[in-house]
């Protein structure tokens, strides 16, 4: 079943999270081309559904630091569910929060 099917089902009745889009890949092109697909789904999103534009790619190696961090922030403001789509232990210090 579609994201568009479920849409009319309402909030909370088997899920808490829609996928709004296909696969991310690691480019500044693919987030951008998934962010601008977002406005249509925004009244979807609230407690008991949130919108899922996809994983967060960053660490990955395919955009540079302030693009992973601009895609890290979009996903926030579309409180999107902040799924780390890369190896957490081998992370560069540069892609993470907290380096230390």
């Amino acid at each position: 079943m579609g994201f568009e099917q479920t849409m009319g089902m309402g909030r909370g009745n088997w899920s808490t999270c829609g996928g709004t889009t296909g696969d991310i890949s690691d480019s500044w092109n693919s987030m951008i081309s998934i962010l601008s697909q977002q406005k249509d789904w925004a009244k979807y999103a609230g407690p008991s559904h949130w919108n899922d534009p996809d994983m967060l790619e960053v660490g990955n190696g395919g955009m540079t630091t302030e693009e992973y961090k601009t895609h890290f922030s979009l996903w926030c403001m579309l409180s999107a569910p902040l799924l780390a789509g890369n190896d957490i232990q081998n992370m560069s210090s540069g892609n993470k929060i907290n380096p230390d």
